[in-house]
């Protein structure tokens, strides 16, 4: 009988001592994240990022991607040679009014965050003037809304489309557009 009260009073403090160090533990990994979390938000804010002007290529409810059409080269810090930056942009005046294939100028409110693309809010958004093109019977918006239009569906969804050139020719009444590695002839 002293055995088994000797075996219970064991168990009782295996138990017990198994608790305590599950709790430690628990503790210990939840201030882990929380440190973890805070390194990355700080990680992940840049405010030198004040301005972008680009081309709307995408565009949901609530919010439109901005990329730059000039890359930048950080090949010398050891990354990439044309780096084109891009912004998820939200502000509660995205409307019907700023389309895909516009070249706007966004002014930021508060920080940029990483990584890539970047997300933020604008403060203003105006809409580029583009030369109209005489000759031309479509506007360089839609000419770069029909370009990537022309791009495969999984292209679209999955990547950064980057407007890298558009020009238009008088000769041939036709837009020429660089999106990404791909070149567009539009006739317009």
């Amino acid at each position: 009988m002293k055995a088994t009260f000797n075996f219970y009073i064991l168990v009782l403090l295996l138990g017990v001592s198994l608790m305590g160090c599950t709790s430690n533990n628990v503790n210990v990994s939840v201030k882990e994240d929380e440190e973890i979390n805070q390194i990355s938000e700080t990680k992940e804010t840049t405010t030198n990022f004040t301005q972008l002007v680009g081309y709307v290529t995408k565009k949901d409810e609530n919010k439109i991607l901005v990329v730059s059409p000039e890359p930048e080269d950080y090949s010398a810090n050891g990354g990439e040679s044309e780096h084109y930056d891009a912004v998820w942009i939200s502000t509660s005046s995205i409307t019907e009014d700023i389309l895909v294939g516009q070249r706007i100028k966004v002014l930021f409110e508060g920080s940029v965050f990483l990584p890539y693309p970047r997300r933020g809010t604008a403060k203003d958004i105006s809409v580029q003037s583009t030369e109209t093109q005489k000759n031309s019977k479509i506007s360089e918006t839609e000419a770069i809304q029909e370009a990537i239009n022309q791009l495969d569906t999984d292209a679209i969804e999955n990547s950064i489309i980057i407007v890298k050139s558009v020009n238009y020719d008088d000769k041939t009444s036709s837009w020429y557009i660089d999106l990404n590695d791909d070149n567009f002839q539009i006739e317009g």
